[in-house]
């Protein structure tokens, strides 16, 4: 299936593909992976970009697929497919070529991507909203379709990332990252994850939400360290900035530092290279100039503190390093195209909503 106007994104709106073109990334599980040194551990670089990753997912108990089947997917949100049993073919939007899975792949989309799920080639594809309009979810949380073949058992989930947030490191990601089974069976790390989500699911208690969130947050940073290995073990570029020793140490004082005064030549000067040696490589590994990059993660700061403090706008601007609420005000109408304080009305009544 190939599509190629249908744009990418991450949940959130129109996000071009940062490479030109489809990218993609197999990796086998963490007991069959290469053994990489990369600097996972306290203040890792990959742990400081996705600490504040904030997302609302949504995960369908296992479904029963029978041969002849097919389900074609919009572009709505991110997604992930795990095959429980069975196999099945993935059609991804841009891609020429589906990816077949087989019982233990996980598959994750790290981007809003059109996508195509059928048991083979020649099996027509229906809507996945025609599909539910005729199901009882209530009554039967798992979708049962198909023409009564060879069965396939798939747990699917889509997420998006909260409040229009954007987090300019998943620009890098591949169009979609497999993480391979061990001898057909599911990863055990996987398999804990799904079994603790199919409770939540199941039982809907009261916090049963945010902890599906979490733990789909988890599955997506698993793939997304996963896909590290690979990069690390095929000196790709892509994603490289997070072992960069110049760019990871002025990633660290940017996240760390938000209400610094920092300017490009103070984070050089830190670092302890040259001004436009500096500004060269960050741009070149974050697609951002350093200063550009500053002021949108003070402004995915700001839009957490709006939601989940009190705090005033004079209180929010200081930890942001703006000289005055006004300063900050403006600041973020220009990013968000109405004021922090309407924004937060807007939150507020979204929720109690």
């Amino acid at each position: 299936m190939k599509s190629p106007n249908v744009p990418n994104s991450h949940g959130n709106g129109p996000r071009p593909d940062p490479a030109g073109g489809p990218q993609t990334c197999t990796c086998n599980g963490p007991d069959t992976a290469p053994r990489i040194s990369l600097p996972f551990g306290p203040g890792d670089p990959l742990s400081l970009l996705i600490q504040e990753l904030s997302l609302h997912a949504f995960v369908a108990r296992p479904s029963r697929l029978t041969a002849p089947w097919g389900i074609a997917a919009p572009a709505t949100s991110c997604s992930f497919y795990a095959v429980r049993q069975g196999r099945c073919l993935i059609e991804i939007d841009g891609h020429d070529e589906a990816v077949s899975l087989t019982e233990g792949d996980l598959i994750v989309l790290p981007r809003c991507t059109a996508r195509v799920l059928r048991d083979s080639r020649d099996s027509e594809a229906t809507s996945i909203y025609s599909i539910l309009s005729g199901l009882d979810i209530s009554r039967h949380p798992g979708m049962e379709y198909g023409g009564g073949g060879a069965a396939t058992t798939l747990i699917f989930g889509g997420f998006i990332f909260d409040h229009n947030l954007t987090y300019p490191f998943l620009d890098a990601l591949p169009d979609y990252i497999l993480l391979s089974g061990r001898s057909g069976q599911t990863q055990p790390w996987l398999n804990e994850i799904l079994a603790l989500i199919d409770d939540e699911t199941h039982h809907r208690c009261d916090g049963s939400q945010a902890i599906v969130n979490n733990l789909v947050g988890v599955i997506l940073v698993r793939a997304i360290r996963h896909y590290l290995s690979e990069l690390a073990r095929t000196a790709d570029r892509d994603l490289s900035f997070l072992t960069n020793p110049v760019i990871t140490p002025a990633l660290r004082l940017i996240h760390s530092q938000p209400q610094a005064d920092w300017s490009v030549q103070s984070l050089a000067d830190t670092i302890g290279i040259s001004r436009s040696s500096f500004a060269e490589h960050f741009k070149e590994a974050t697609g951002r100039s350093p200063i550009a990059y500053l002021f949108a993660y003070r402004m995915q700061k700001a839009t957490a503190l709006l939601q989940q403090t009190n705090e005033g706008m004079k209180t929010i601007a200081q930890r942001l390093g703006y000289a005055s609420a006004s300063a900050f005000s403006n600041a973020f109408k220009r990013w968000a195209g109405v004021s922090p304080g309407r924004y937060r009305h807007r939150l507020n009544c979204a929720a109690t909503t």
